[in-house]
């Protein structure tokens, strides 16, 4: 009887444990997102600081930061009381077993259903499995709030994963036919039989909203081709379908006469020189900006990327040339 009594309340004393531990499990994934929330949106307001100043937008843009500080301080008072509450919460429930425990016992000594010195050797083995049953569940509520932590970063691996090596390419780590990056650069550039680019009645849309219905186009080996129409015409995702940062809905797109759902992404984009809209450049120096994707570039190679971009003059007057350190975005280059 008595032991059945004593595993009758632990099993109460772990249950509410367990159940004080998924609360704060829940409240540390919700308190998580909050900061990661706070975190975007003071992001948003320091790089287009300057934005905000010249639209007037502090006061605006002070309350949506303090909102959302809020909303990470209340959940974060969540985590710190359950968190508080689960230790002494165990105790009390392992504490009013051993009393059950030892009022049920003392109470079957007097009748003389067991001995004393057997009521003695059972409560001492009872205090021996109480220390590591605390340690248990205070490890399974250290364990569930760390799991709250690691769900966010595991949810990078539900999102979509670019498919490097389609169906019929070379895969390089195999050794067969060296670096794609080397591979790229020596194969011949496109010749005069074959266009630089093809469009082949490609459709694209971004969910259900169409861009792009049945576009068909070349684009020769030589010259100047530009692509010109109206603001959200789909220009930018033209390009962007060429350096395969998006599947076409239909049709073909071709490079040199090749179809680049057949290619290695490694050489299409060893083939294509992309300038984005926006600011591309990252925190780092000038040099490693302009070698990012060429790290084994030579000087004389960065020297004539450099005065290809106009920028000379302009390297030529920072004190530090091409160690002059810039900020998120390029900030500290004009």
């Amino acid at each position: 009887w008595l032991l059945l009594i004593a595993v009758g309340c632990l099993g109460i004393a772990g249950t509410g444990s367990v159940w004080l531990a998924r609360a704060l499990r829940r409240a540390a994934l919700a308190n998580r997102e909050d900061i990661g929330d706070f975190g975007a949106d003071l992001q948003r307001v320091l790089t287009a600081l300057t934005t905000v100043k010249a639209a007037n937008a502090e006061g605006r843009e002070q309350r949506r930061l303090a909102e959302s500080a809020d909303r990470a301080r209340v959940s974060g008072n969540r985590v710190t009381v359950l968190n508080a509450l689960f230790t002494p919460a165990l105790n009390v429930g392992l504490q009013a077993s051993l009393a059950a425990v030892m009022g049920v016992g003392m109470a079957r000594v007097v009748s003389g259903s067991i001995s004393l010195a057997d009521f003695s050797a059972f409560t001492m083995y009872l205090f021996y499995l109480v220390s590591p049953l605390v340690l248990v569940f205070l490890s399974i509520g250290t364990y569930l709030q760390g799991r709250a932590a690691v769900q966010r970063v595991d949810e990078l691996d539900t999102l979509p994963q670019e498919d490097e090596h389609p169906a019929g390419t070379t895969d390089p780590a195999d050794g067969r036919s060296g670096a794609l990056a080397d591979d790229s650069a020596a194969r011949p550039a496109p010749q005069g039989d074959h266009p630089a680019v093809e469009f082949r009645d490609v459709s694209f849309g971004y969910g259900d909203r169409p861009v792009l219905e049945g576009v068909s186009f070349t684009v020769p080996a030589h010259g100047l081709t530009a692509v010109v129409g109206a603001s959200g015409a789909g220009k930018t995702t033209v390009f962007q379908l060429i350096e395969r940062f998006y599947r076409p809905g239909g049709g073909a797109i071709l490079l040199a006469g090749r179809d680049i759902a057949h290619l290695p992404t490694a050489e299409i984009r060893g083939r294509v020189g992309y300038v984005q809209q926006d600011n591309a450049a990252m925190r780092g120096t000038l040099r490693e900006n302009i070698v990012y994707a060429a790290p084994d570039a030579t000087e004389a190679e960065i020297a004539e990327a450099v005065e290809l971009a106009g920028l000379t003059e302009v390297v030529a007057e920072l004190p530090d040339g091409l160690e002059t350190l810039l900020g998120d975005q390029g900030t500290g280059l004009s």
